[in-house]
């Protein structure tokens, strides 16, 4: 008789394989060192031997060991998107003593914007991408 296997999905089985060599790097183990622990928790010295039960069990096994998955937020939009790069160049051309998102969170704010860029709705980002090209043109001297 023959035993009905489960269909695996292509798009979870990627995640759990990014989740795993997240979590690795995150955790700061050496190649060498992952795939000892791997061989010794799974028996496999690849993730991608494992099937979704043993991937499961190993990212159990790396929130164990200290691993915290990250939420993953709201995607940006095209405006949001945007906002970040134009600060992002900014940071390139030298214009910002702090890079950081919390300083972008901060300029957002002073511009009468939310204290998030996550909530930058569409009439606030246009003030903001106003400003920062703005800004941009001057350091960079183009019009």
């Amino acid at each position: 008789m023959a035993v009905a296997h489960r269909a695996v999905d292509p798009s979870q089985r990627r995640n759990e394989l990014a989740q795993i060599h997240i979590a690795v790097a995150a955790l700061g183990w050496s190649e060498a060192d992952y795939r000892a622990i791997l061989q010794a928790k799974t028996g496999r010295s690849s993730a991608g031997d494992l099937d979704s039960t043993g991937r499961r069990r190993f990212l159990d096994h790396l929130r164990q060991c200290g691993w915290q998955p990250q939420p993953q937020g709201p995607r940006l939009t095209k405006q949001q998107w945007l906002v970040q790069r134009l600060w992002k160049d900014l940071g390139a051309a030298g214009a910002l003593v702090d890079k950081s998102p919390a300083a972008l969170n901060r300029f957002v704010k002073a511009q009468g914007g939310p204290d998030d860029i996550r909530f930058l709705g569409t009439s606030h980002a246009s003030v903001v991408i106003e400003a920062l090209k703005g800004w941009l043109s001057r350091v960079s001297g183009t019009k």
